[in-house]
C-alpha cells in the first residue's frame, strides 16, 4: 500500500480509519476456505490490533 491510500482503509478490529504515515505495519488479510483456497474476503487491520489478538508467544513478519 502506497502512502496516497492512507485513510482509505478501517480496522476490522477497532473500526477506526487505518493512516500509513502513523502504522507502516498496517495490513491487508486474505481470508480463504482451506479447502479451496480461494479468496472470499480481505480485511484490513492496524499491526497493534492485530499482534493485541495474536498468542502472545506468535511472531509476526515484523518482529523477526
Amino acid at each position: 500500500m502506497s502512502s496516497d491510500l492512507s485513510g482509505k482503509f478501517m480496522c476490522c478490529f477497532c473500526l477506526k480509519v487505518i493512516r500509513l504515515e502513523e502504522d507502516g505495519y498496517a495490513m491487508r488479510m486474505r481470508l480463504a476456505s482451506l479447502s479451496d483456497l480461494h479468496t472470499q474476503q480481505e480485511m484490513y487491520t492496524h499491526s497493534t490490533c492485530l499482534k493485541e489478538r495474536l498468542y502472545g508467544d506468535f511472531n509476526v513478519w515484523w518482529e523477526e
